[in-house]
């Protein structure tokens, strides 16, 4: 998988890229890597090795190495990113997320038409960043790049750019499985894979781009490149696994997902006689846990009925009634109450008159004990 943040300001935001590109470690777990541009330095890149150290440690640093008001950063599960190139289109660096299918068909496509190269990496990998970058590369806009770039890719590509001038375009994937979010705040913009990395940083979420839809971000606002598409899919893995308990896509938090997702297991399982009586449900790993729950509560509906709550309801007022009873005779009679067998018929009709007695004590009394009976009952009700 992987998650990207960037960041446009009229102040420096390499500690914003620093945090947000933090917020997605959750998403991979072997490169992280920060572009930035500086109107003096230009473009600065640094990349490290995630996979025995985390980010946040290898990057500890970072705001004493680059500066610059408008950067990108990237946690990559598979390739060194970013990457930074220049061509027919300038100088730039770029991230990208997702997945390619069709890698050794785009690269001999490639090589038998334009006789170019790649550089190689061990095994004779290619980056697939790059091979996405000599798409791009081959129109005479990013525009029209990175849509020839969508169509010729099987998979999933959703992408940011940061041009040598400090302008950021992000595009989302041409049918929306991975979500581009862009937030705004009083002194520029951010865009991210998490929506909560930004709300953490203080940027607002004002759009979440649709199905292959591009955007370049300036300091001085947001301009739309390419309209969304309407073809819309999912990331079925990103919403069961992936993604942060706090996140949401297309207006969706992903917990209450996970939620409703282990309810349609328990209801399937119920109809189709799957599963039978269950003593027990686990989520493994954490993401599995919201799924039990829901499971959990939906079986118990689905096998007893909502009518179950009344059952338990009764049951929790009669628990809370004789706690009460005993508590009370324990405070008025002491231990021994419990060995005097045959005073308790004396004993229960005395504290009978002591409840119904007219004075304030025994009425608020009364009352109290009343309250907690009635909350109990409200409370043990299965739902």
């Amino acid at each position: 998988m992987g998650g990207f943040f960037g960041a446009v300001s009229n102040e420096d935001v390499i500690a914003d890229v620093y945090y947000g590109t933090d917020y997605h470690s959750h998403l991979g777990t072997r490169r992280g890597g920060i572009a930035a541009f500086d109107a003096q330095a230009g473009l600065q890149r640094e990349i490290h090795n995630i996979e025995n150290s985390p980010f946040r440690t290898k990057f500890a640093n970072i705001e004493r190495e680059m500066k610059g008001k408008s950067a990108i950063g990237i946690i990559s599960d598979y390739d060194p990113q970013p990457i930074m190139l220049r061509s027919n289109l300038g100088t730039y660096a770029m991230v990208m997320i997702g997945k390619i299918q069709n890698t050794q068909e785009l690269i001999d496509e490639y090589l038998d038409t334009t006789h170019g190269y790649f550089d190689a990496m061990s095994g004779s990998k290619i980056n697939a960043t790059e091979i996405t970058a000599a798409l791009i590369n081959q129109k005479s806009t990013f525009e029209e790049g990175i849509k020839f770039a969508q169509d010729k890719i099987k998979g999933t590509t959703s992408i940011l750019i940061l041009k040598d001038d400090g302008t950021i375009i992000a595009a989302r994937d041409k049918v929306g499985r991975l979500p581009v979010i862009v937030g705004q705040r009083d002194d520029g913009y951010s865009v991210s894979f998490e929506d909560y990395a930004q709300q953490k940083l203080g940027y607002e979420v004002i759009k979440e781009l649709g199905p292959g839809e591009i955007i370049e971000m300036t300091v001085d606002g947001i301009t739309q490149l390419a309209a969304p598409g309407e073809e819309m899919k999912i990331c079925s893995f990103l919403w069961s696994y992936y993604r942060y308990p706090t996140s949401s896509y297309e207006g969706v938090n992903v917990e209450m997902m996970r939620y409703r997702n282990g309810e349609i297991m328990a209801k399937f399982d119920a109809e189709t006689g799957t599963a039978s009586d269950i003593d027990y449900v686990g989520g493994v790993p954490d993401s599995g846990t919201p799924h039990a729950i829901g499971y959990a509560n939906a079986y118990v509906i689905c096998n007893y009925g909502r009518g179950v709550q009344t059952k338990f309801s009764v049951l929790g007022a009669v628990l809370t009634f004789v706690s009460i009873f005993i508590g009370d005779m324990i405070s008025r009679f002491g231990l021994g109450f419990f060995g005097a067998f045959n005073l308790w018929p004396t004993l229960l009709m005395m504290y009978l008159r002591s409840m119904l007695a007219t004075n304030i004590n025994s009425i608020l009394g009364l009352l109290f004990r009343i309250g907690g009976i009635y909350i109990g009952y409200t409370y043990s009700r299965v739902v």
